[in-house]
C-alpha cells in the first residue's frame, strides 16, 4: 500500500485504473506522471501472479511506447522470426525481438507504480460501474471507490465493459485461447528466430517456438474458435515439434493459460469518463497495448487537469 496524494471530499482519486496489465500499468504510469492522483485495483494477490503467457515482443512494437527495454527482465534477444505456413514453406523476417521472464518484467513495472505513488491495491475484484453526480462509482470486493474516470484494463475476459454499456470488440468470441509451457531438452534453446507456424495444428492463429538460450524455450498454442481449453492443440503440437526437432527427451517445466485477441477487432472503447484498453478493448500484444494505455493515461490526465482550470 502506497502513501497517496490528497483527493478531493468526495472522491478516491482522479483515475480509477482497473486491471494491472502492461496497457493498465502504463496507463496509471502516464496519468501519475502528469501529478494526477491514480489508483490501480488489481484482482491477482500481486501484480504479475500468476504471470501471464505472453512473454515475447519484437523491438518495433516497443518503438511505439515510451517503454526503454531493461536488461533485468530480458531472457534472451532474438534476431527475428521464422514465420511457416501449414505446408511447411517459411518466411524468414529479421526484427530484432526478446524474450521476457514475465514476473519480472511485471515486478520492474509495479516497482514504477510505487516511485510515481499510484495506490496499488491487489486481491480486489471490480464488480460494477455506475456513472452518479459527475462521478463514477465502481463497486468492487473491498469496497466502492468514486473517481473522475475509470480506465478499464482488466484483460480479454473483462464483463465490465458491457456494464458500463460498452462493447469494446467487434467478435469478443473470436479469443486465441493459449496455453504456453517452459521446456527444457538438450541444445532446444539456441536457434536465434522465433518460429510461428500459422494455422493447421493451432487453427485460426499460431503455435510457437520461442528459443530461450541453452537447454530451455518455450512452446505455445494460440486458437481461435475450438473453445477455452486447448490442450489437445498443445499436445499435438509437442508432439509434431519433437519429431521435426529429433527430440525424444523433452520436459515440461510449468504451463501457462492465456489468450490473445488478436482477431476480437475494437469497437465502441470510450464514452464520457470512461475507456477501455489492452486485451478487454481487442488491442493485442504487450507493446501495442502499453502504447493504447499510455494514451488513456495521457487523455485522463489531461482531461483532469482541464476540469481543474
Amino acid at each position: 500500500m502506497q502513501t497517496r496524494r490528497g483527493t478531493g471530499m468526495n472522491r478516491d482519486a482522479d483515475v480509477l485504473v482497473i486491471g494491472a496489465s502492461p496497457a493498465g500499468i502504463s496507463a496509471a504510469l502516464a496519468a501519475s506522471a502528469q501529478d494526477i492522483d491514480v489508483t490501480l485495483i488489481e484482482r491477482k494477490s500481486g501484480i504479475g501472479d500468476p504471470p501471464h503467457p505472453a512473454n515475447t515482443f519484437f523491438q518495433g512494437m516497443f518503438d511505439k511506447t515510451s517503454e526503454i527495454v531493461h536488461s533485468e527482465y530480458v531472457i534472451r534477444e532474438m534476431t527475428g522470426a521464422e514465420i511457416v505456413s501449414p505446408s511447411g514453406s517459411r518466411i524468414v523476417v529479421d526484427a530484432p525481438g526478446y524474450i521476457i521472464d514475465r514476473k519480472k518484467f511485471d515486478e520492474y513495472h509495479a516497482r514504477e507504480l510505487i516511485g510515481q505513488n499510484v495506490d496499488i491495491r491487489t486481491g480486489v475484484t471490480a464488480h460494477n460501474i455506475i456513472k452518479k453526480n459527475k462521478k463514477i462509482q465502481t463497486s468492487t470486493s473491498d469496497r466502492t471507490f468514486t473517481s473522475d474516470i475509470v480506465i478499464i484494463a482488466d484483460g480479454i475476459s473483462s464483463q465490465l465493459s458491457a456494464l458500463a454499456g460498452l462493447h469494446p470488440t467487434k467478435y469478443p468470441h473470436d479469443i486465441a485461447w493459449a496455453i504456453e509451457a517452459e521446456v527444457e531438452a538438450d541444445g532446444i534453446g539456441e536457434p536465434d528466430f522465433f518460429e510461428y507456424h500459422i494455422g493447421s495444428i493451432a487453427p485460426g492463429w499460431k503455435a510457437t517456438y520461442s528459443p530461450g538460450g541453452g537447454d530451455r524455450a518455450n512452446l505455445g498454442v494460440f486458437v481461435r474458435r475450438h473453445g477455452q481449453d486447448v490442450s489437445r492443440f498443445f499436445d499435438l503440437w509437442l508432439e509434431r515439434f519433437k519429431k521435426q526437432k529429433n527430440i525424444s527427451d523433452l520436459r515440461i517445466i510449468r504451463k501457462y493459460t492465456g489468450g490473445d485477441p488478436i482477431a476480437t477487432i475494437p469497437n465502441k472503447i470510450v464514452s464520457a469518463g470512461i475507456m477501455v484498453t489492452g486485451g478487454a478493448a481487442g488491442q493485442s500484444g504487450i507493446g501495442y497495448g502499453m502504447r493504447a494505455g499510455e494514451i488513456c493515461g495521457s487523455v485522463a490526465a489531461n482531461a483532469i487537469a482541464a476540469s481543474k482550470t
